[in-house]
């Protein structure tokens, strides 16, 4: 397999990604970066630095939907306990 220049490679992406919205694009792009191992930040914010309104990070709120938690059924986390 031939390796594809940055060029060419940003074209096919931009071919394939025309059709979806722009929330859609972050988060095939965020997926396909994490599939290929890179953990780094999300594209537009780090997700520890996105509080909400209910003093969670966006990743403790991502985890208590998925385990239908709610913020009562969470105690607080102290550094070095």
């Amino acid at each position: 397999m031939s390796k594809k220049s940055i060029t060419q490679a940003v074209a096919l992406l931009v071919d394939e990604l025309t059709y979806f919205s722009p929330d859609e694009r972050r988060r095939i792009v965020q997926a396909t970066l994490t599939l290929l191992g890179d953990h780094s930040a999300p594209l537009n914010e780090r997700a520890e630095d996105n509080i909400g309104s209910d003093g969670f990070p966006a990743k403790a709120r991502m985890w208590m939907k998925q385990c239908k938690r709610c913020g009562r059924h969470t105690l607080p986390v102290t550094a070095g306990v």
